[in-house]
């Protein structure tokens, strides 16, 4: 089998282009796996699986590349120019991995906001109505404002997706999808279209020298919730639960645990929390641990949760949560994280679709039933390791070739 990946960002530095690179080397030995992607600043990725790395920059280098003679050409991402012209070239079979980026929430920019109060509130009106894949149509607020920026970006992303996204995604000979939310709402944004999907996934490794020293403690015995992410308050979905936490505390329920937020600022994201907690006297019940406060590098304090926390309204099979599970650490996530396959799998956690979800779980959290999805946990390490992810990937091409 002769493979050829298509991703922009291939030899850039970052998290994904990482994952790409450890999923290529998963791979079984196959005849030929090549890659296509712009010249970088020299962070190249080493890859051993890999023959050859075309570096392709301007619209002359992809009138004069040859993509002729492979079985499969894979582009990553979906979103891209650059993906759409190559696929012009390809008249073999072709898959799209679009990593989570068909999704309504990404026809709206991101919140831009400085005056934090109207945004939460209007949030919070949205979301007791609406189950989360409906709570996108957030006012882009800067600085008080409407932002027209926001709205004309939301607009060129909408006529990609409907004119040129359109006209890639029909040509595909299958879409890769991280989970049945993605593959769901790609059929919601394309409904005139029958897509054949095949699923793939992504790997962690934790290696028991990385645990580290790093511990959570509470008073009381109280379940220690942690979201460990970078701390985006909206993008990661924080104000999330804590609006569930300040409307627990409202209406006098006792709270039987308490949440952890890990991770480095991000938008602001310290000062929204800070603000909120302090606004709306969650002290007692939230917690912020920043970078200094806890060793980089260790999982520590993940390991030492109750339960790891992702409520974000758009991610792609985030890797906190892999590690979670390779912890043996239960999970709560919103269904926009991408990962419902692997809970359901392991019944190792609960996927949230709405606020009012959310707030009966946290209202019946209990250590009984923490330790009872616990006891789910079987070959985590195997489900997660490359190489099954890969040949998993490679077993359904073959499906698809044949």
């Amino acid at each position: 089998m002769k493979i050829l990946f298509v991703y922009k960002y291939f030899l850039k530095k970052g998290g994904f282009p990482q994952e790409l690179s450890s999923f290529i080397n998963g791979l079984p030995n196959l005849d030929t796996i090549d890659v296509i992607c712009e010249c970088s600043d020299g962070d190249i990725v080493i890859n051993s699986k890999i023959n050859n790395i075309f570096k392709v920059n301007t619209l002359f280098d992809i009138i004069k590349l040859n993509v002729k003679n492979y079985n499969f050409v894979i582009f990553v991402t979906y979103s891209s120019m650059y993906n759409f012209l190559i696929s012009v070239k390809v008249f073999s079979k072709y898959i799209i991995i679009p990593y989570s980026q068909i999704n309504s929430f990404l026809d709206y920019d991101n919140i831009v906001e400085k005056n934090v109060a109207p945004v939460i509130k209007k949030l919070e009106k949205k979301e007791e109505k609406e189950n989360y894949s409906n709570d996108v149509y957030f006012s882009r607020v800067k600085n008080g404002k409407k932002d027209l920026g926001s709205y004309l970006r939301a607009l060129k992303r909408k006529i990609y997706r409907k004119t040129i996204g359109n006209i890639f995604l029909k040509r595909s000979s299958a879409i890769g999808v991280l989970s049945i939310y993605e593959k769901n709402m790609i059929n919601s944004l394309y409904p005139a279209n029958r897509f054949k999907y095949i699923y793939y996934k992504f790997g962690s490794v934790i290696k028991e020298d990385n645990i580290g020293s790093d511990r959570l403690y509470t008073k009381n015995n109280l379940i220690k919730l942690v979201i460990w992410s970078r701390v985006d308050f909206y993008y990661k979905g924080i104000d999330r639960i804590l609006n569930i936490i300040r409307k627990l505390k409202i209406n006098n329920k006792e709270l039987m645990f308490k949440l952890f937020i890990v991770g480095p600022s991000y938008n602001n994201g310290y000062e929204k929390i800070k603000n909120y907690v302090i606004q709306n006297k969650l002290n007692r019940y939230v917690k912020l641990i920043v970078p200094g406060e806890y060793t980089s590098g260790t999982f520590g304090i993940l390991a030492s949760s109750d339960m790891s926390v992702c409520l974000s309204r758009w991610d792609g099979y985030p890797r906190t949560l892999r590690e979670s599970l390779l912890l043996n650490i239960p999970i709560l996530a919103s269904e926009e994280a991408n990962f419902d396959i692997p809970i359901n799998d392991f019944k190792c956690g609960i996927v949230i679709k709405s606020q009012e979800e959310l707030k009966e779980f946290l209202e019946n959290i209990s250590f009984e039933l923490l330790r009872e999805m616990e006891n789910n946990f079987t070959n985590i390490t195997n489900y997660f390791s490359w190489e099954t992810c890969a040949n998993e990937f490679i077993d359904q091409l073959k499906i698809l070739k044949s």
